[in-house]
């Protein structure tokens, strides 16, 4: 009789899949039909069932690999959280459980913040406040960052930058099966030219994104989800003379991307999960016409860990291939293993993202039409934590707490002509950096190992080495190799702590040294000093940046936090 049941419930379930493909199908080709509708990522987003069991967070593979971004950070595979925590801010959980059965909303907010400023010119601001229970939570956050002279260098002479960022997130709960989850951020940043550009004495670049992501759990084994993405980019320089003719100040962006997701899960024996999930998606905008869609599955094999596999179809007129098959296979390790780490493989594509690299290279000028950026990959991390036990009543002991070595090896290469936007010069006529597609080779290799300690039974001491080689091309201002070095002691109630960190470049430049330490005032305050790049902040001394021009710097900051 069971079987014959759970027969039922699967035709049931199949009956409804099938209505819910009609429906959505039509939904997306009335909004397809309009060539300047834009389309987001394909998330791989997994819900939570009623009873509450938690799905593992990358149990589908994620797509974000293939799709372009909002211009807001977005996790790794091996990061991706649960569907309501697309847009969970730091300390907000959207996926508290009320214990009680009610909607009661928890009244708890909370604020936080810091302020604080040094030399040279140096000021900074950073609030937010926040909810992070209840079913209903929200988050408000700004931030302000101004540094006016680099180094011996005044701001007059353009050796200055700031940066500030709004940014909001809000969850709304029509049903305990229908939510909405809204999200927008508004960015600008301003880079002085320190007097390398003969036409041009700043660069400045502004954001604005949104997204609205709308779930409705069918079910305990059905789950549609439906979201909007928006991105409006625009990057202006400033002149004191009238342009060459033919030449242009300033760039626009604006892109619109709809997306479609179904997610159907099916129980098996042991603990054992097959999540099936297909989703599609359009982005149009300035010079974009790109259509996605794509199909995935994860196995999850109890606390062993979770196999995925995936396969999409890409198509957009900025690309030398018109047509891609992006396809990943990956494998996470669970708790029962005595690793973590994650390993996967295949073909990956995504829109060369100019809002991202505005962010690495802040003198660039982007006036291009979007490429598609098209890799075979393979990429593998893993560590082996090894926790030691001690005696904590014993306050004369030095002993170690953990030891954890990682090894990360990634490895990347152009696929189908589909170059990649890394190649950075400077344009003679304008002083500003310029970027052009060129095929793409990586073999990314990294080891570190972490310490703990505990020393006479009240301070935590941790260390950290790592090496970090680029064996062939490599991200946009890295170096081929670099050595870190970190240590870390505080009070293990947090009351005082301090750090030391050190990079090795082998470049014939001295070390970048950083130090910095805290103080616990009360349970709401805490001071922190800061001095980076302590070696160059002493001497005075320049540190090379883009070609001619230079970093800010060494500097001496002291912040005061607050918590309430």
């Amino acid at each position: 009789m069971k079987t014959n049941q759970k027969g039922k419930n699967i035709m049931k379930d199949i009956r409804t899949i099938v209505m819910i493909f009609a429906f959505a199908s039509v939904c997306f080709c009335l909004n397809a039909a309009d060539d300047e509708i834009l389309l987001p990522d394909i998330s791989t987003t997994i819900l939570k069932t009623e009873e509450g069991i938690p799905v593992e967070s990358d149990a589908v593979p994620d797509f974000r690999l293939l799709l372009p971004e909002t211009g807001i950070t977005l996790p790794d595979i091996a990061d991706t959280g649960l569907a309501p925590d697309t847009f969970i801010p730091p300390k907000t959980d959207y996926t508290a459980e009320i214990t009680d059965g009610s909607e009661s909303e928890v009244n708890n907010v909370f604020i936080e913040g810091a302020v604080g400023g040094g030399f040279p010119g140096l000021f900074s601001g950073d609030f937010s406040i926040y909810r992070n229970e209840g079913t209903e939570p929200f988050s408000l956050k700004f931030s302000h960052l101004t540094e006016n002279g680099y180094g011996l260098h005044t701001a007059a002479a353009g050796f200055s930058n700031s940066t500030t960022k709004l940014s909001g997130q809000k969850r709304f709960m029509f049903t305990d099966k229908l939510c909405l989850d809204l999200e927008g951020v508004y960015s600008t940043k301003a880079d002085g030219l320190q007097g390398r550009s003969p036409l041009f004495y700043m660069l400045s670049n502004q954001d604005i994104s949104g997204k609205a992501d709308f779930v409705w759990t069918i079910n305990d084994s059905m789950s549609l989800s439906s979201d909007l993405g928006l991105m409006f980019n625009n990057q202006f320089a400033g002149y004191n003379s009238p342009l060459p003719v033919g030449m242009s100040g300033s760039a626009l962006c604006l892109l619109v991307k709809p997306r479609v997701s179904f997610l159907y899960k099916l129980p098996l024996s042991d603990g054992m999960e097959l999540d099936l999930q297909t989703g599609v998606e359009y982005e149009g905008g300035t010079n974009q016409n790109r259509v996605a869609g794509g199909f995935s599955a994860a196995y999850i094999i109890g606390d062993y860990g979770t196999a995925s596999a995936s396969m999409d179809l890409v198509w957009t007129k900025n690309m030398a291939a018109t047509v891609v098959l992006p396809f990943q296979l990956a494998f996470r390790a669970g708790q029962n293993l005595p690793f973590t780490g994650t390993i996967s493989g295949g073909l990956k594509s995504s829109p060369v993202d100019f809002s991202e690299l505005q962010k690495k290279v802040p003198y660039m000028f982007t006036d291009e039409t979007p490429f598609e950026e098209s890799l075979w990959f393979v990429s593998t991390n893993c560590s082996v934590p090894i926790a030691f036990t001690f005696d904590e009543t014993n306050s004369s002991m030095f002993c170690f707490k953990k030891v954890e070595p990682t090894v990360k090896i990634d490895f990347a290469k152009t696929a189908f002509g589909n170059e990649s936007l890394r190649s950075f010069t400077k344009n003679n006529d304008t002083g500003l950096m310029t970027a052009q597609l060129t095929d793409r080779l990586v073999f990314d290799t990294a080891v570190s190992t972490s310490l703990s300690f505990l020393a006479g039974g009240i301070c935590d001491i941790d260390f950290a080495l790592g090496w970090k080689g680029s064996w062939f091309d490599r991200e946009v201002l890295e170096e081929a190799h670099s050595l870190s070095v970190k240590l870390g002691i505080s009070h293990e109630n947090g009351i005082w702590g301090s750090e030391v960190d050190l990079l090795v470049t082998f470049l014939g430049e001295v070390p970048d040294l950083k130090l910095s330490a805290f103080y616990k005032l009360s349970n709401s305050m805490r001071l922190e000093l800061e001095l980076a790049d302590f070696i160059k902040l002493v001497t005075g001394k320049d540190r090379p940046h883009c070609g001619a021009y230079i970093q800010r710097g060494g500097y001496a900051a002291l912040y005061v936090k607050v918590f309430f």
